[in-house]
């Protein structure tokens, strides 16, 4: 099963009203989220488990996280708050659409949108 796969199935079962199979959802969720990638730049927060479930939506997945630029000189100038959204494709499985503010620093971009594809494109267990 694909990460992105696991996710959605993770969010399916915390909808439901047994407070057993709700809270071990949150649980699942919160260690596929744990397993997303930190460091080289990637330095906050992604959103918690809560977030999560209270952003996405059945046809939609939301994550939230933020990137650290560098400049020439090694130093930290400022965070972009971006947002992932994951939607069902019939042809390819899945999109993916990054959201936030990386003008002028579309480069950062194009990297964590391939850098999220594969991992959300990956088999977990």
């Amino acid at each position: 099963m694909k990460l992105y796969q696991a996710l959605a199935r993770q969010w399916v079962r915390a909808q439901s009203k047994n407070p057993d199979i709700s809270d071990n959802a949150e649980d699942e969720i919160k260690k596929l989220l744990d397993s997303l990638p930190h460091g080289s730049g990637i330095d906050g927060k992604y959103s918690d488990e809560y977030d999560f479930i209270k952003d996405s939506k059945a046809n939609k997945l939301v994550i939230r996280c933020s990137f650290h630029i560098l400049n020439d000189q090694g130093y930290y100038t400022r965070w972009i708050e971006y947002e992932i959204n994951i939607t069902p494709c019939l042809a390819d499985g899945f999109n993916m659409r990054l959201k936030g503010n990386f003008s002028p620093d579309m480069d950062i971009k194009d990297y964590l949108d391939w850098m999220y594809y594969s991992v959300f494109d990956s088999e977990v267990m």
